[in-house]
């Protein structure tokens, strides 16, 4: 008879809540956060399979910022932060080609 396999933390990965909640209007869905070796973050491609129209991301009407590298760049594909225990809101807009960025403290990845 097999056991069930269980599913083991990556090495030195924190403890915390394991997923994170995103909202817009009256749909709210449930992602499990990336590990990087340093920071919990979200891939802008998997918000965008639940919310096509996200734009940009927000907590208690404080805007969010989108992760960037040490340098100063982008992530590709473009990441948030993740924040057990929140809900993240989803803000609408032109998720393609959007000059406007959401606003906020800059956060940064290595």
């Amino acid at each position: 008879m097999h056991q069930p396999r269980r599913q083991h933390r990556k090495m030195n990965e924190p403890k915390g809540e394991q997923e994170q909640k995103f909202r817009m209007g009256e749909q709210t869905i449930k992602i499990v956060p990336q590990w990087n070796g340093k920071i919990h973050y979200h891939r802008m491609n998997e918000i965008l399979d639940a919310f096509p129209t996200a734009a940009g991301f927000e907590i208690d009407g404080d805007a969010l910022d989108f992760l960037t590298k040490d340098n100063g760049d982008l992530c590709i594909p473009p990441i948030i932060g993740h924040y057990p225990n929140r809900i993240i809101d989803v803000v609408p807009g032109t998720p393609q080609g959007s000059s406007a960025r959401p606003r906020g403290p800059q956060a940064v990845m290595a």
